[in-house]
């Protein structure tokens, strides 16, 4: 026992196959999946590893975790003959496996995500027109960051909105060099961020243009490709000589935007 009252750590808890495993059933708690782990080729491939010879005292080392150490229990599967009698069982943490694991492994208990966002953004509240309130109403992901970072990059924005930028070049500077971060949440940066109707500019649409002869119609193509393969037909189509096709060059909304004085 240590001086936590929790079991002290076995000494084949170095050895990587048992890392992985119980490293996994705490990344699995910390993203809210309680579910029992199935044993199979893909969750625990070392224990199909038929060109090995130490397949058994791999599961050998699981079956001393859940009887010596109480860190889980097994339920077995009733397997046919040339099956091994492992595969399909299930793994389910005990009571006290999660603490247990959590001292041996050193993975203190992550808050969850909407607390930690909750607090980012109040702490910052005064960046914000709202005080935040527009960020507290969804959390916002962004996988390999955290709740912390993804608040600093709406921090950061409202810093730089003293001058004329447009939404691409301000999401660039601010979210991880990703441009197209804030496309879908321009809604969200002009309620949340002071100066932003006065500085945020709407990028000029860029078009390519193909007349057909007679161009009685008009049809937006989105993917230059796409665009490219009908221009080069156009003059063999009447269907197509009939038509004025426009590439948008991605840019969303365009097919609306075009219509707007200035928009191009």
């Amino acid at each position: 026992m240590s001086e936590s009252g929790l079991s002290a750590p076995p000494a084949f808890l170095a050895d990587p196959f048992v890392m992985a495993l119980l490293n996994r059933l705490l990344t699995d708690l910390d993203k809210g999946r309680v579910r029992p782990l199935r044993v199979n080729n893909k969750t625990l491939p070392a224990l199909f590893d038929y060109d090995s010879d130490n397949t058994q005292y791999l599961w050998s080392l699981v079956v001393s975790l859940a009887d010596e150490y109480a860190v889980f229990s097994i339920q077995m599967v009733r397997q046919r003959p040339g099956v091994e009698t492992y595969e399909k069982a299930r793994l389910t943490l005990k009571p006290g496996g999660e603490s247990l694991l959590r001292q041996w492994l050193k993975r203190p208990r992550e808050e969850a995500y909407p607390v930690t966002w909750k607090r980012a953004v109040q702490s910052n509240a005064l960046c914000f027109i709202d005080a935040g309130t527009a960020l507290l109403a969804k959390p916002i992901r962004r996988q390999g960051q955290t709740a912390e970072q993804v608040v600093d990059g709406f921090v950061q924005a409202a810093k730089l909105l003293c001058d004329p930028i447009t939404l691409r070049a301000l999401s660039a500077k601010c979210f991880w060099a990703d441009s197209k971060f804030l496309d879908s949440r321009e809604d969200l940066v002009r309620r949340l961020l002071p100066n932003a109707d006065k500085y945020l500019l709407t990028r000029p649409l860029l078009i390519h243009v193909a007349m057909g002869v007679t161009s009685q119609q008009v049809l937006f193509v989105e993917n230059q490709d796409t665009f490219l393969q009908l221009v080069a037909a156009q003059s063999h189509s009447p269907f197509l000589n009939n038509m004025t096709l426009i590439n948008s060059a991605g840019f969303l909304g365009a097919s609306s935007r075009i219509r707007q004085r200035g928009a191009t």
